[in-house]
């Protein structure tokens, strides 16, 4: 499976989540001028949930990627920074840190 496909495929998962509640999905991505990227960032109640979506059963330091998002959460119009996590093959829900899980794909 390609990540391209596996990107895809989550991103659809997670719209139709949304989409059989009734509800509006609250999607998007962030990519600044240095090319990274948080492939999808959830913003839900005010408050933003990064998510990272990877081939890997155990990718490492994607989380600190997160980081970037910070500009964000300063200044007038902030939003909170929420729970994120990296969506992948782990065999089990596990935590990186504090605020970010291993989201095994076969949940979505």
């Amino acid at each position: 499976m390609s990540s391209s496909f596996l990107e895809t495929w989550a991103v659809m998962e997670i719209y139709k989540s949304f989409s059989n509640c009734g509800q509006i999905s609250p999607l998007g991505y962030y990519r600044d001028f240095n090319s990274r990227e948080v492939e999808l960032v959830l913003n839900v109640d005010g408050s933003i949930h990064p998510l990272a979506i990877r081939k890997s059963s155990s990718p490492v330091k994607e989380a600190k990627k997160f980081d970037i998002l910070r500009p964000v959460t300063e200044g007038e119009r902030a939003l909170k920074l929420g729970a994120g996590g990296v969506i992948c093959f782990a065999n089990d829900l596990l935590p990186i840190d504090a605020r970010n899980w291993y989201i095994p794909a076969g949940l979505l």
